[in-house]
């Protein structure tokens, strides 16, 4: 008989004893020759002895041995009748294919004339491709599968690396600073950021603090003192520019016939509760100070702190100001911080408190999946220390690029917690198949590489890509994730190739029972795998359900021409939050929490002009009048007060005054502090300060829109100014509008990249085109949902597509890969996908359950845009379960059925028809002989109704075979013979003439002639 070789995954187990110390040395039996056996062990084996086979012992002497790499080959001699005993009990347990293989075979060569075949056929082709160029993406899995064994081989040198590369963070990590800025929500360059800066320079700070404070007799000498108190107390605050409020801001009024220009509550002293309500009736008709530090219809009063610019850190002045208010709580009804230092102070919260709860969700959801799934704790422990790692890396590399943690870099951990996993999930699968086929944990390390080794590279890559491209924003939050991203992703990779081999060889046992239990062996998951593969087929066949995919993504893709962006930190609180609620009760009950700067120049002269100043009041007044404007402040409205004031204090009078004198005289009344926020110096350049409540980027565009409007108006081609509008508002719509720039720019890339890495790596640029067919698919869904629910382009949902397009690129990749390994193995574009889809279900449904469950626990914060981040990328990521297993083989299969010159994909369907299949005429055709014979005739195609005319028969030179469909008369597979046979369902018939089946082979046409016969 011919030598059998058994390959590594399938070596039978035997036991040889020793003859001087009668132990058992466990070995696995390589090769049966003609008068001798190979064993494989772990340590030599005595020149004689025995092993056990079916309760007995076999008695052998050595011949010869071969050690290779710690493995020990050695060749024994064993009588006639115990080696054809032995061929008999193994082959009975080989499957049909290895028989087959082994039968064909036309070797029957000893091994020990070439020594590599000792080492089994997994150890030949690591020789073979040694002395031989490898194809590039045979070369990058031999390069990942040479980097796994060895580190595997040398655990003390992957521990030194481990420990080298966390020397340098370990020295930075200390100086990692924190910063919730909502500057980082802003474009850090252009011509908006430049007319912001010069109008900080000129008018003073655009952020405020504002404290507010609320109660039904707060308008009493008692409370008010204890209000002045606190005003006073924090003129002294060092990062304040001043103190506005009733007790340090100038009221302007007459008063027995003298202007005054000092606060109305500076001295309370001599005042009784009856002046101050004398006085407040006054304040009342001062439009520069009513709705903006007092309402007396909501009792309520406000201290407004405009900060210096030179502090960054908001949330440090929030809460060294709350710690100011701490002696005042409990005296008034309501009293809280807001504005921006409030909001940032939230932020620096949430990034600190979330992470608390994000992280050990996500451990939970995947320790559930880990065991679920693969029955690996191992792989779990593998994935955290692979995060951690990277976590640390990372942060300590950030203080070198003078990154700190933001809000969206706060969110890393989770991310790279999630997708550590999924990629540790394929790695840990393809272990434990190796281990359950019989190989080392060694040689499963090289089992990887070449196993998926290819394909962990290309997820990585995109993915890691997928992170980058979004640094094309021009915001900076957003660029500074991309690259932080980036870099602990490539972390995680180089980690985990380091790692896993340390744990492999240190922590799992080479024992199946004790580390994994096959996903294969799952009832669960061969229940799914069978229904979801029949649904596959039962709509594939009638192409109803590529209609409606197709139907969806067209559907969607209009959709999301409805999309808008915000990109307004108001807006991206949760109305539950504390912070929100103070926000909008401020906004309800006095308003005014953003302001948005109109800038004018004169062109010549200065707005002590007479003419200019009219004009700049006409403005004004035109100003107050714009809808969603709350409050308006400017130079000409402080010139028409002290106007007023200094004629009658009648409001007919409240007017600018007409002469350049006057205006000169009313300007010596007034402090810097009073003109500073409102003129330059030389007069030439004034700020009219516009307060308003609204809270989206797209009602500020339309809002920013309107004032133009207004202004513009009153610049015609004469006009003696120019104008521009600036602050932090219209840096936020700036900063809007390159977010829709920023997400075009990322898809692209990722889009570029997955096409040419795919076409590079498959060697196929068709390849490449189709594979961001199933990528696109989710990213329709994903725009259409968000114009469903009316969700806004921001800093947390314009990362979405580009991530989640590298992401489900991953599953595009592992799907393709052994689709295009399955085609070579079948005949058939439609069976390939179906071993595909049974092969990939499983791993593909699992790890995006896993990472979608995952994403949804943000849905705990309190960040809108994280919230929406969460929930959108946990939708796109079940889209793309539905494009990567449906989509992806529906266009693998017509791509290869149009290579082949397959029409209408109909051969390949009928090819899966059981029916046929098992019919007489075709009894013992495989799918390759079956599909020739189709192909040599002609499909007639015929609907319900019709019948089988005489012009399809030309009497018994034709034969016209049902493949599919019903009739009467009418049986699949038994070729037609009556002129007249009536068709009941659609059905699909061969037309084959006897020439044509005298092209086909002799094999093919003997079989059908003997089928034929029967």
């Amino acid at each position: 008989m011919k030598t059998m070789i058994f390959p590594p995954q399938g070596r039978p187990i035997l036991n040889a004893n020793s003859v001087p110390k009668d132990t058992e040395i466990p070995c696995k039996l390589v090769e049966l020759g003609k008068d001798s056996i190979i064993l494989q062990s772990a340590v030599p084996l005595p020149l004689r002895g025995s092993f056990s086979f079916k309760k007995g012992e076999i008695s052998f002497s050595k011949i010869e041995q071969a050690h290779i790499e710690d493995i020990f080959y050695s060749e024994i001699r064993v009588s006639a009748d115990n080696l054809f005993a032995l061929k008999v009990y193994f082959m009975a347990r080989q499957n049909v294919a290895d028989i087959t293989h082994w039968v064909m075979s036309s070797s029957d060569s000893m091994s020990k004339e070439k020594p590599s075949e000792y080492q089994g056929e997994y150890q030949a082709q690591q020789e073979i491709e040694k002395n031989s160029p490898a194809p590039p993406e045979n070369r990058l899995s031999e390069i990942i599968g040479g980097f796994l064994s060895f580190f595997y081989r040398h655990t003390a040198l992957a521990i030194f690396l481990l420990v080298l590369l966390c020397i340098y963070p370990a020295t930075q990590i200390s100086k990692l600073s924190f910063d919730p800025s909502l500057d980082r929500l802003l474009v850090q360059t252009g011509e908006e950021m430049k007319q912001y800066k010069s109008s900080i320079e000129l008018f003073g700070p655009d952020r405020v603090a504002i404290i507010y404070f609320e109660d039904p007799k707060i308008f009493t000498r008692e409370k008010l003192t204890l209000l002045r108190k606190l005003a006073w107390k924090l003129q002294t605050y060092p990062k304040a520019q001043k103190v506005q409020s009733l007790f340090t801001t100038s009221f302007i009024h007459a008063k027995d016939e003298t202007v005054y220009t000092e606060p109305a509550y500076q001295d309370l002293e001599d005042m009784s509760d009856q002046e101050i309500l004398t006085t407040l009736d006054d304040l009342e008709r001062d439009p520069l100070l009513k709705g903006r530090l007092f309402s007396r219809k909501n009792n309520s009063l406000v201290i407004i702190l405009p900060i210096l610019t030179q502090y960054k850190q908001l949330s440090t002045i929030a809460k060294e100001l709350e710690e100011y208010m701490v002696p005042y709580q409990g005296q008034f009804e309501k009293a809280f911080l807001t504005g921006e230092p409030k909001v940032e102070l939230f932020g620096e919260h949430e990034m600190k408190s979330s992470q608390k709860i994000y992280i050990p969700l996500i451990g939970l959801i995947l320790l559930v999946s880990f065991y679920f799934f693969i029955r690996s704790l191992s792989a779990f422990f593998v994935t955290l220390f692979v995060t951690g790692f990277s976590v640390f890396l990372s942060f300590g590399l950030m203080t070198a690029l003078q990154i700190p943690v933001q809000m969206m870099v706060s969110l890393i951990p989770s991310i790279v917690l999630m997708l550590s996993a999924t990629e540790i999930i394929h790695i840990f699968s393809s272990f434990h198949f190796a281990l359950e086929k019989g190989l080392t944990k060694e040689e499963a390390m090289k089992f990887i590489g070449s196993d998926i080794g290819k394909a962990l590279f290309l997820t990585f890559s995109t993915t890691a890509l997928g992170f980058l491209s979004i640094r094309f924003s021009d915001i900076l939050i957003l660029q500074e994730f991309a690259l932080v991203s980036f870099m602990a992703l490539v972390v995680a990779f180089i980690a985990t190739m380091i790692y896993f081999p340390i744990h492999a060889k240190v922590f799992i046992k080479n024992k199946k029972s004790e580390e994994s239990s096959s996903i294969s062996q799952n009832k669960v998951f061969q229940l799914a795998t069978h229904y979801f593969t029949k649904f596959y087929y039962q709509t594939f066949q009638s192409k109803k359900a590529l209609y409606l995919l197709a139907l969806f993504a067209i559907v969607n893709a209009f959709l999301g021409l409805r999309l808008y962006v915000d990109n307004d930190a108001y807006a991206m609180l949760a109305d539950s939050t504390q912070v929100k609620k103070e926000i909008n009760y401020f906004k309800d009950h006095l308003g005014g929490t953003k302001n948005i700067h109109i800038v004018l120049e004169a062109k010549e002269g200065s707005f002590e002009n007479p003419e200019l100043l009219n004009l700049l009041w006409n403005i004004h007044n035109e100003l107050t009048q714009v809808k969603d404007v709350v409050h308006v402040e400017s130079f000409a409205a402080m010139m028409a007060l002290l106007n007023r004031e200094m004629i009658s204090g009648k409001e007919e009078d409240y007017r600018v005054p007409s002469s350049r004198n006057l205006i000169a005289q009313y300007m010596l009344t007034l402090s810097r502090d009073d003109l500073d926020p409102l003129i330059t110096t030389d007069k030439r350049k004034v700020n009219i300060k516009i307060a308003h409540d609204v809270s989206s980027s797209q009602k500020t565009a339309l809002l920013v829109e309107r004032l133009k409007k207004v202004v513009s108006s009153f610049d015609s081609e004469s006009s003696s100014f120019q104008f521009h509008l600036t602050s932090r508002n219209i840096l936020n719509l700036h900063a809007a509008h390159t977010i829709v720039n920023g997400q075009v720019s990322s898809l692209i890339t990722m889009g570029i990249i997955i096409v040419l890495m795919l076409s590079l790596f498959f060697k196929s640029f068709k390849i490449g085109l189709l594979s961001l067919i199933p990528n696109l698919f989710p990213i329709f869904g994903l725009f259409g949902i968000m114009a469903i629910f009316n969700i806004p382009l921001n800093v947390g949902t314009c990362i979405v597509a580009a991530i989640t397009i590298g992401i489900a690129a991953d599953d595009t990749i592992h799907l393709f890969s052994r689709y295009l390994l399955d085609e070579k193995k079948s005949a058939n574009p439609v069976e390939s996908a179906s071993m595909t889809i049974e092969e990939e279900v499983i791993p593909i449904i699992t790890t995006s359950l896993s990472l979608a469950f995952s994403y949804v626990s943000f849905g705990l914060s309190s960040f809108i845009p994280l919230v929406e981040f969460g929930a959108l990328s946990a939708y796109v990521l079940l889209l793309a379960v539905i494009s990567d297993l449906y989509i992806g083989p529906a266009i693998l299969s017509f791509f290869v059925s149009h290579e082949k010159g397959l029409k209408d994909f109909k051969i390949p369907l009928l090819l899966h028809s059981p029916e046929l299949v098992n019919s007489q005429l075709f009894e013992n055709f495989n799918n390759q002989e079956l599909y020739s014979t189709i192909k040599q005739g002609e499909l007639v195609i015929l609907a319900p109704g019709e019948k089988i005319l005489k012009r399809y028969i030309t009497e018994k030179e034709t034969f016209l075979i049902p493949l599919k469909g019903q009739g009467k008369e009418f049986m699949i597979g038994s070729p037609l013979y009556k002129e007249r046979v009536y068709i009941t369902q659609p059905s699909i018939l061969l037309k084959i003439t006897k020439s044509q089946l005298t092209h086909l082979s002799p094999r093919i046409f003997s079989k059908f002639c003997n089928n034929l016969k029967k």
